[in-house]
């Protein structure tokens, strides 16, 4: 199994501990999860074996990958973010491709009307 098969079914604490620690030597539990999702077998596309020091490596091209996915996944999440919002919630009608401003959705057919509480906060109804 190569190291995106892997990846994926990792648990997102060892996948934060590898973008953290990238390139470092492995623990053991890294390693026995590692093992366990490819099904007991290294692959020498990803596991180099133990080192001088008896801590277990990845291939650089395994820590390429991880870099990668790692730079990958952080700006999914910043294109994911909304780019207008109250409260934690998107406004209704915004829309971003990630690389430009956020434009008016097309599929919004009813007119958005604005009214204020009594105590001041702006409601869209």
């Amino acid at each position: 199994m190569d190291f995106p098969e892997i990846w994926p079914q990792l648990s997102p604490s060892s996948r934060a501990w590898l973008i953290a620690h990238n390139g470092e030597p492995l623990p053991d539990d890294m390693v026995g999860e590692i093992l366990r999702v490819a099904g007991g077998e290294p692959d020498p596309r990803w596991w180099t074996g133990a080192s001088t020091e008896g801590e277990t490596q990845l291939t650089d091209e395994a820590v390429d990958w991880i870099e990668t996915a790692a730079n990958d996944e952080e700006g999914r999440a910043q294109r994911s973010a909304p780019i207008r919002s109250i409260a934690g919630h998107a406004y209704p009608g915004t829309e971003t491709d990630g690389d430009s401003a956020p434009s008016p959705a097309s599929s919004l057919s009813r007119p958005t009307t604005r009214s204020r509480t009594a105590h001041g906060s702006i409601v869209l109804t």
